[in-house]
């Protein structure tokens, strides 16, 4: 099930107007690597956490003891920002520099309330956002949904 809603997550972002490079978080951005191995603007997916509280047993199920789950599903959105946003730079160069809040808004747009698994799966709800700082002149922000999950 986890796959699948992974793999759902990926097929929507990529209906996204802007192109992402989609992926399963491998720890590609973890590297100070000038290059690392990801093209940019990137979203890596990632489950961070899943927390479970058991609901009975059904004797058709395999296994038997069901249980619903509450996942956290982790977005690390990544893009190359090689231009500062100072007061005195063109506005051209503060635009780009500006353009991952851009990329957050439209996946957000695209995920938050959708269903990615139909029958089986709530609804994304976003929970948190963070940025990470680095030196390889990669900007990263995580965003975090949760996802409620039924008799799994």
């Amino acid at each position: 099930m986890i796959k699948d809603i992974l793999e759902a997550i990926q097929k929507k972002i990529e209906e996204a107007e802007t192109k992402f490079f989609v992926d399963e978080d491998w720890a590609q951005l973890d590297v100070d690597a000038i290059n690392p191995p990801v093209k940019f603007p990137c979203v890596l997916i990632d489950v961070s956490d899943i927390g479970f509280s058991n609901i009975g047993q059904d004797r058709t199920q395999t296994p038997r003891q069901r249980q619903n789950g509450l996942l956290t599903i982790r977005l690390t959105v990544a893009a190359k920002k090689l231009s500062n946003t100072s007061g005195k730079a063109p506005q051209s160069q503060k635009d780009n520099a500006w353009k991952i809040y851009g990329y957050l808004e439209e996946i957000h747009k695209l995920l938050h309330g959708w269903c990615p698994v139909p029958q089986k799966s709530g609804k994304l709800e976003r929970r948190s956002f963070n940025g990470i700082s680095n030196q390889s002149g990669v900007q990263q922000k995580t965003v975090d949904y949760n996802l409620g999950v039924v008799n799994v």
